[in-house]
Parts: structure tokens; C-alpha cells; sequence
């Protein structure tokens, strides 16, 4: 076929001139020429850094930071060619090429702490590193690193520059102030080129500047400046923070031309007198007693502002005159009515006012002026000088009253005055130049009343002492109270130079003048301390007081007494008066009682009396009998007397007891003069000494004791021996007699009295309980042998509630102490009533069931006490009714 003879015509392509396998070669050229590029443009730039030392350097450790960030890190470190130090090899971010100038400075930062600043905290936990401070100038790679940071001021911030011989105690961190608020601080300290003074730089912050003028004066107020002379020892500083860092303070006048920027050196003075920058016043006094010649401390609101010094007389030598240095920010204070006056020790029984000044000598004190001007020429006053706005009056009175210059004015316990001058007028009475402080001028009106305050207010009765006292200064200096006018009718403001009264007391004050008193007389046996002056009372108001004491023809005393008019209407013919006065003790287990009249009546005696009537007539002569108290001088006790053995307890005050109600006391006791008993005058209530005034009546003492068999009497135990009465029949009667223990045959009060019969009287005592079913329904009350004595009589009271329980064939056994029974075979019996007959004793009863009941027991009936019970009298349970 002719298609199978037709050959395949190959495919011939042209090979390229250049293998792909050379393109990896190009590849790699290229990415290494971009690496190369990359690392040769972000590569640091390495700087060199010379320091004194290597402390606190790591090689590829410590960071270089900028403001907290880390622009570079330490590479290397090798000391110099010299081996004054080390180069430290830094590689720099390449982003801080442009901060890498001649001015850039480098300091190592690590933690300081001093007195005026701690710095480098942060370097505790992450370690030191270097610091920069980018800089002007032409590039540099070598660097001389600084010893500290370089000041880092804002742009309003100001730089001023002091000199001074000496550098005290200032340090950088120093504050400044200006007037004691801290406006700045010391940056920098260094010798000048000279090595002639200090160069001290501080940093007044922007806020502040203005406050530095040309005029301005610095000085050092580092430490604790100590001077001392015979005025004491004196001890300056500025505060606290300036003990420990030092610092300077500085003023500027007012009006003085702003600071000009040439004008940046001041000098710095040591001390504020050095500086002479105080405020200079000239003082005038009249006499120098207790002023330094070396200086007196002049102090305002107790801080020291300035001294008076240069002390020297006038040139007419007529008074004495000196200059002061004033704190400088006491410039507005100073005025017309600025005030001076002279501080200095007060001695008086109040105490000791000023005690400083008796140690460091007189001060002087400082009031500033309401307006400021330019008067610099003042008078020491020698006492403190009247507010402005005080009201100025004067008191007149007939003496003096023991006051003087310096006293307090009182109203309602507040001070609101004080006497500035006592002196003698022309009509021979006392002038009390009074001055009234500025708030409390309005309490004044040309009607108050003005009276001398000891003090002490005293209010005294029967009941006892009553004192209210004022504020101790009022107590122990005594002083003017005033008494409100504004209550009297036409009352208007005082003023200026008012003439007021001063009453010697409150009662004067108020009643406003003298009256003529009512005379009475008053008659005694015997003058019982008393003496002119001591004072009348009338229920607890003293109304008077006794004038005179005299004896007459008869030997009796007779005293005459005035009573104010205002109370003369209390007297009639019924009028009874009675001493008081004198203090009396009382004191026992149950506690002190203290009878006091008022002090004055203690001291001087007194009297009181009483009107019952005041319809009686007051016409004729008042004489009076003066009785020994009030409740016999009113007649609301009846008088006893009570004969007493020698031994007895009993003393004034002993109470007198009918049951459990107090009916009267004993009121004195003596022994009588044959030695043989002792006379008790007793008073009972008048309301009841009718019944206990009689012929049958029985008294006897009561004592406590503790025994065996109990405690006897408790009450006495605490309050002592007290007497018992029992009230009695027949005809009246004053004259008793009285002994221990309860009488043979007491007559009971109530119930009924039965009579025991025994062979003997075992435990039974006065006092022991009679009991019906263990149920004490009476006591006995006496114990005696019978006529014959052959047997023992034991009186008992039933109660009344219980009478109807004993019966004409009652039997009664003794159920005292403990009966015990024993045998061989049966074992021992121990039988006892109670706890209380084991003790005391007892008695105990029954009626027979087995009969019938029998009419009830009479009064004095007897029975037999049998020495024990029978075993069926126990069993006994008859049904008594009370008919």
C-alpha cells in the first residue's frame, strides 16, 4: 500500500542557549543580597560608654532604657587603656541613631535611698540598667557616662542658683519654702570654681515662680537652731522634714520688680535674723522688769513670730524702747489696733497661770489689727488689753472683797470678762474697772446686777449638806457673777463706761438694797456654839442671822437676831426655834449616816425655826426659847428616860422597835453619877407615846449572837443592839427601866400565852418554834423555874391564825436535839423532828381523835411537856375548824 511506504518525519526543536538550572544560583543571589540588606539595615549601632566602674554592669544582660523603653543592651565590658575605668560596648536600637549626639548623656541607674529621697525602686526586681537622656549636637559613638540623673525641668520650671560659705544640712531633695508650703527643691550642689562657696541650685516649680522677685531673701532652715540664756533655752526649726533634710525658706516683699533672667543668684543667709528679712517694729514699755536684754520672744496663737530686742531707755530716759524682727507673713496682720502686751507667771490659789514663763522669762503676745497699715510703732501693754469690740463698765462697792486685777467675770459658769484695774475712788469706796468680752457684751444693761462669787453654794437641812460647786477657778479665785438685767422692766444696753453696783452676795444682788431686819430674841441655857454672824434658817433659806450674844442678870443667854424684812411676816407668837449646826456621825454595818447643817452653820452655829401657826398674833415682844432640835422644839416626840445596865451597847441613834415599826430613838446617854447604870433619854413618835408612856409598859435590849444553836438576833448583828418595847396600861408614865434579854412574863401582843410544865429543860431556849405537824405555828417565849423549883415553867405564844389548834386536852412533847434508839437483834432508831430542832430545839403538840374535841385553850392555860411522844400521838388526824 502506498501509505506504508511513506517513513515517520521526526520533531526537531531548538534547545535554549541557557540551562533553568542556573536560575536556582540568580535565586539564591537575590535572597541572599535582600538578607544581606535586611540585616545591614536594621543591624544596631554599636557605642562605646565609659564609666568609673563596672558594679551593677552585665554583659548581655543590662538594658539600655529611654523613658522605660529598651533602646539597646550592654555587649561588652573592658576597662581602659589607663584603668581609670571601664568602656562598656552598647549595641543601640538603630531607631535611636538620631538621639545619639555629643549631648546625649548616659547615667547608671540602680536603688539609692537617703534622708531626702529614694530613687531606683525598680531595679530591685528587674536589676540596674542605663539610662539616657538624649542631648543636641553633631553625632558621637564614645560617650562619658554622669554620675547621677542630670535635672530634667519642665519648660516653665525655674532654676535658681544660691550661694552660701556653708552647706549646713541641705542635700539634693532639700525642699524650699515659702511661708512654711513647699514650693520647690534643692536639684544640685557643687563648689564654685573658686572653692569659695557653695552653689546651691533649686528648682522652684512653675506654679511658684512668680513668687521669686528681685528683692527676694533665702535662708537655711536645716536642723535645730538652740539658743540659750538666762531666759531660758530657745529651740528653732522649721518642721519636722527640715530636722531630717534640711531646707530653705525664702520671702518676697510686696511690690518688688518680677525676676528678670540674669538676675538668678541670690545669696543664701544661714538663719532668718541673718537674712534680715523680718518685719522691723519699734516697741515701747514702760518699765523692762522680766524682759531679756538678749531678746524677749514675741509669739501669736502660741507660735513664736519675732523677738523684741536692742532693749534700751528713750532718749528722754522716761521709758524703755527696742526693735522687733516680725515674721515677715504677719505683714497684713499689723495695723492701728495690732496689741502688744506683756505675758508673765500668775500665783494665786487657783493655781500657778503661766508656768513657762517662771522657766523661759516673760513673752510678749501679739493680737493682730482688723485693718492692716503701715504703723509700725507699738505699746507694750503690761496686761492683756480689751478685745476691740469689748464693753468697758465700772463697779462700784464698799470694799474690795479680796478681788483684784485679772479676776474672772462669770455668767452661768461661763467667763465672759475679767476686772482689768481695782483702785481707791475719791469718796473712799472701791472702783472695779470691768471689761466685758465683744460676745458677751449684749448680757449687760445699764439694770444688771453685779455680786461677788466665792464659789461654793451651800444648801443645808436636817436631811444633811448640800454643796454645789463652780468651776475649781471659781472655788479657789473667786471672781464677779453677773446676774441678768434684762428681767427688770426699762432695761436697755450698757455702754461705755456704765456705773454698776457690786453686791457682796447673791441675796443682796437680788433684793438690790438693804433693809432693816425684824429683831427678835431668842432665850437659852447655854450658848451651844453659837456667835454673832451665824445664820437664821426657815426651812433651809437663811433669813437672817444672829447679831449679838449676851448673858443677863439671871445667867441666861440671850441672843438677838435680825431677820431680813422680806421674811419678817414668818414670825408670830408661835414662832419655835431650835439649834442647829455641828456635824454628826453615825456609823454601823448597815452603813455612814452624816447629819450636817450648812458649812456656815458647822463653822458658826446656827438656828432654825418653824411657824405652825400663822394665823397667831405678831404684835408684842418676840422672845423665844431655843429649844435642843426641831422635833421638840414642834412637839412631834415625847420624851422618855431609860435606865440601862453599865455594860450595855446601846449608844445615840440606837433604835426602839415595836414589832418590826421603828416608834422612836435614843436621843442621848450618860452614865449616871453613882456608876451603878446608865440614864438613856429616849424620844418616841409622838403618835405613839401614848400607848408606850404607861405604867405596865416593858422595854428590853435586844443583842445579836452566833452559837451552836444558831444565829440569835441577825438583825442585831448588822445594826447593833436595838431596844423592844411593849406597849402597857394604867397610869402615864417617863421613867423605865431596861435590861437584856426579853422579861420573865412578857405580856404578848397578840395570840394566846400558854404555860409548859417539865422536869427539865433540855434544848428549849427563848425563841424556840412550836410546832403543830412540823408547821412552826408560835415561839417561846420565856423560860423560869416554877415556885417550888422542882420543875421549869416554859411560856409560849401561839398565833393568832393557830390558836384554835390547841385544845383543853392538847398534849404537847419535846421534839428537841436527836433521840436514838438501839438493841442487839432490832438494830439502831434515829428519830428527829427537823433540822431546826436538832439545832434550836422545839416543841411539838397534837389533840387526841379518839374523843371528842374540847372547847379551846384560854389564855394562860397550862399543860405538862411530856419528855417524848407516844407512838399513837403521831398517828393523831383530827379535823379542827376554826369557829
Amino acid at each position: 500500500m502506498p501509505n506504508d511506504s511513506i517513513a515517520a518525519q521526526p520533531l526537531i526543536k531548538k534547545k535554549s542557549p541557557i540551562s533553568a538550572i542556573w536560575l536556582l544560583p540568580i535565586i539564591a543571589l537575590l535572597l541572599g543580597g535582600y538578607l544581606a540588606y535586611q540585616s545591614l539595615s536594621q543591624a544596631g549601632i554599636m557605642i562605646s560608654i565609659h564609666f568609673p566602674d563596672g558594679n551593677g554592669i552585665i554583659e548581655d544582660k543590662t538594658p539600655v532604657k529611654y523613658k522605660g523603653l529598651v533602646v539597646g543592651k550592654v555587649k561588652t565590658i573592658e576597662p581602659d587603656q589607663r584603668l581609670l575605668g571601664v568602656n562598656v560596648l552598647v549595641e543601640m536600637d538603630p531607631r535611636a541613631e538620631s538621639a545619639l549626639t555629643r549631648g546625649t548623656q548616659f547615667w547608671l541607674v540602680r536603688p539609692q535611698a537617703s534622708l531626702t529621697r529614694i530613687s531606683g525602686l525598680d531595679t530591685i526586681l528587674s536589676g540596674n540598667y542605663i539610662a539616657v537622656q538624649p542631648g543636641e549636637g553633631p553625632k558621637e559613638r564614645e560617650f562619658e557616662a554622669v554620675k547621677e540623673a542630670p535635672l530634667q525641668l519642665t519648660d516653665d520650671d525655674l532654676i535658681v542658683r544660691l550661694r552660701t560659705p556653708t552647706l549646713g544640712s541641705l542635700s539634693v531633695g532639700s525642699p524650699v519654702y515659702y511661708r512654711h508650703f513647699a514650693v520647690g527643691e534643692v536639684v544640685k550642689i557643687k563648689l564654685d570654681d573658686e572653692r569659695h562657696d557653695v552653689m546651691v541650685q533649686v528648682q522652684i516649680n512653675s506654679e511658684y515662680i512668680h513668687l521669686v522677685t528681685k528683692d527676694s531673701r533665702f535662708w537655711n532652715v536645716s536642723g535645730v537652731r538652740v539658743s540659750a540664756g538666762i531666759s531660758g533655752v530657745e529651740v528653732q526649726t522649721e518642721s519636722l522634714a527640715t530636722i531630717i533634710a534640711g531646707g530653705i525658706a525664702f520671702d518676697s516683699p510686696l511690690g518688688s520688680d518680677p525676676l528678670e533672667a540674669e538676675e538668678q543668684e541670690f545669696v543664701l543667709y544661714p538663719s532668718l535674723d541673718e537674712a534680715d528679712r523680718g518685719i522691723q517694729i519699734a516697741l515701747t514699755i514702760h518699765v523692762a522688769d522680766g524682759l531679756a536684754l538678749s531678746g524677749t520672744e514675741i509669739r501669736y496663737l502660741g507660735v513664736p513670730i519675732g523677738t523684741f530686742e536692742n532693749i534700751r531707755l528713750s532718749d528722754d530716759q522716761t521709758y524703755v524702747t527696742g526693735e522687733a524682727h516680725l515674721d515677715p507673713s504677719l505683714n497684713e496682720l499689723l495695723g492701728d489696733d495690732s496689741q502688744f502686751w506683756l505675758v508673765k507667771p500668775k500665783i494665786s490659789m487657783a493655781g500657778i497661770e503661766n508656768l513657762d514663763t517662771i522657766v523661759l522669762g516673760y513673752r510678749i503676745q501679739f493680737s493682730p489689727a482688723t485693718k492692716p497699715s503701715e504703723l509700725r510703732h507699738f505699746k507694750i501693754q503690761p496686761n492683756e488689753p480689751a478685745l476691740p469690740g469689748s464693753l468697758n463698765i465700772t463697779l462700784h462697792a464698799p470694799n474690795s472683797y479680796g478681788l483684784s486685777a485679772g479676776k474672772t467675770i462669770f455668767y452661768r459658769g461661763l467667763t465672759i470678762g475679767h476686772i482689768r484695774d481695782v483702785v481707791l475712788s475719791d469718796d473712799n469706796s472701791v472702783e472695779f474697772d470691768v471689761v466685758i468680752n465683744p460676745v458677751y457684751t449684749h448680757l449687760v444693761t445699764d439694770k444688771s446686777r453685779f455680786y461677788v462669787n466665792s464659789g461654793i453654794d451651800v444648801k443645808a437641812s436636817l436631811r444633811g449638806l448640800t454643796i454645789d460647786t463652780k468651776p475649781i477657778e471659781q472655788v479657789l479665785m473667786g471672781g464677779i457673777t453677773l446676774m441678768r438685767g434684762n428681767q427688770w422692766k426699762d432695761a436697755s444696753p450698757a455702754k461705755d463706761g456704765q456705773n454698776l453696783a457690786l453686791y457682796s452676795t447673791i441675796e443682796a444682788a437680788v433684793v438690790g438694797k438693804r433693809t432693816k431686819p425684824k429683831l427678835i430674841k431668842i432665850v437659852s441655857d447655854d450658848v451651844h456654839g453659837l456667835q454673832a454672824e451665824a445664820p437664821v434658817y426657815f426651812k433651809d433659806l437663811p433669813v437672817g442671822e444672829i447679831l449679838s450674844v449676851e448673858l443677863n442678870d439671871q445667867r441666861k443667854v440671850i441672843m438677838t437676831a435680825g431677820v431680813q424684812a422680806k421674811y419678817a411676816h414668818l414670825l408670830n407668837q408661835s414662832s419655835r426655834f431650835w439649834q442647829m449646826g455641828g456635824i454628826k456621825f453615825k456609823a454601823d454595818l448597815t452603813g455612814l449616816e452624816v447629819q450636817t447643817g450648812s458649812l456656815i452653820a458647822a463653822a458658826l452655829g446656827g438656828i432654825a425655826f418653824d411657824t405652825p401657826n400663822s394665823e397667831a398674833s405678831a404684835k408684842g415682844p418676840l422672845e423665844f426659847e431655843l429649844y435642843s432640835n426641831q422635833k421638840i422644839a414642834m412637839e412631834t416626840v415625847s420624851v422618855i428616860n431609860i435606865e440601862l445596865p453599865v455594860s450595855t451597847s446601846v449608844t445615840q441613834g440606837t433604835k426602839v422597835f415595836y414589832g418590826g415599826f421603828q416608834i422612836g430613838e435614843v436621843n442621848d446617854i450618860v452614865l449616871d453619877p453613882g456608876l451603878n447604870h446608865v440614864n438613856a433619854q429616849v424620844y418616841l413618835e409622838q403618835l405613839y407615846a401614848d400607848s408606850f408612856m404607861r405604867q405596865s409598859t416593858q422595854f428590853w435590849i435586844e443583842s445579836g449572837s452566833i452559837g451552836i444553836d444558831g444565829v440569835s438576833n441577825p438583825k442585831a448583828l448588822l445594826t447593833g443592839d436595838f431596844i423592844i418595847a411593849l406597849p402597857g396600861t394604867g397610869a402615864t408614865r417617863q421613867q423605865f427601866n431596861a435590861g437584856y434579854g426579853a422579861p420573865k412574863n412578857p405580856v404578848p401582843t397578840d395570840g394566846i400565852t400558854i404555860y409548859l410544865e417539865s422536869p427539865a429543860l433540855g434544848s428549849v431556849k427563848v425563841g424556840s418554834p412550836i410546832l403543830f405537824r412540823q408547821i412552826q405555828v408560835g415561839q417561846v417565849t420565856s423560860t423560869e423555874l416554877a415556885e417550888g423549883s422542882e420543875s421549869v415553867v416554859i411560856q409560849a405564844n401561839i398565833k393568832p391564825d393557830y390558836s384554835h389548834l390547841v385544845r383543853s386536852n392538847t398534849h404537847f412533847w419535846n421534839v428537841s436535839g436527836i433521840k436514838a434508839e438501839a438493841g442487839l437483834f432490832s438494830g439502831m432508831k434515829i428519830q428527829a423532828e427537823s433540822l431546826t430542832t436538832i439545832i434550836a430545839g422545839g416543841i411539838a403538840f397534837g389533840t387526841p381523835d379518839n374523843e371528842a374535841i374540847r372547847e379551846r385553850a384560854q389564855q394562860g392555860s397550862r399543860f405538862k411537856l411530856h419528855a417524848k411522844a407516844k407512838n399513837t400521838w403521831r398517828q393523831w388526824q383530827l379535823t379542827i375548824d376554826k369557829d
